[in-house]
């Protein structure tokens, strides 16, 4: 969270500098590029800052334009908005929440055997696992399994 502090408030001083600047080269937006790209991957955000975005426009118009992206990012950021999880994330969550409510009705049941809500808390478990996954770049080697998610979420310091 620190380092995401620190992220808006460069952010901030450089869309200030930015407004108030006739750029004369990509190289002055390299920079406001590189964050956005390491803060909020192929977003639109990025999109919107690229050269590709910017071609057409002049020098004149291009700083007031990357500073403006800069400012709705860190709103963007401070409204809670970065927070949300993505749809296979969430998704995932969900489903796993809604076994283990079921989990909790047949644990109280006594015409239940006991390996139905344990197998059930294990879907659950893979379920949030998996949507935890999709959250990182790392590889699942195999038939995917909550040892291997676990493992793969080590590996990206998730778990």
């Amino acid at each position: 969270m620190a380092d995401q502090l620190d992220a808006i408030a460069w952010a901030r001083v450089e869309a200030q500098r930015l407004e108030h600047s006739t750029v004369s080269s990509n190289g002055e937006l390299a920079s406001a590029r590189q964050l956005l790209a390491e803060q909020a991957p192929g977003s639109a955000f990025v999109d919107a800052v690229s050269i590709e975005a910017l071609r057409g426009a002049t020098w004149e118009e291009t700083g007031p334009m990357v500073a403006g992206v800069l400012n709705r990012w860190c709103d963007y950021i401070e409204s809670g908005m970065g927070d949300l999880q993505p749809y296979a994330q969430r998704y995932r969550f969900d489903a796993a929440t809604d076994l283990m409510e079921q989990v909790q009705e047949l644990l109280g049941d006594r015409a239940v055997h006991p390996a139905v809500p344990v197998m059930l808390a294990g879907a659950a478990l893979e379920q949030f696992l998996r949507g935890q996954h999709a959250a990182t770049d790392e590889a699942i080697v195999g038939h995917p399994s909550i040892a291997k998610y676990g493992v793969a979420l080590r590996k990206a310091e998730m778990i």
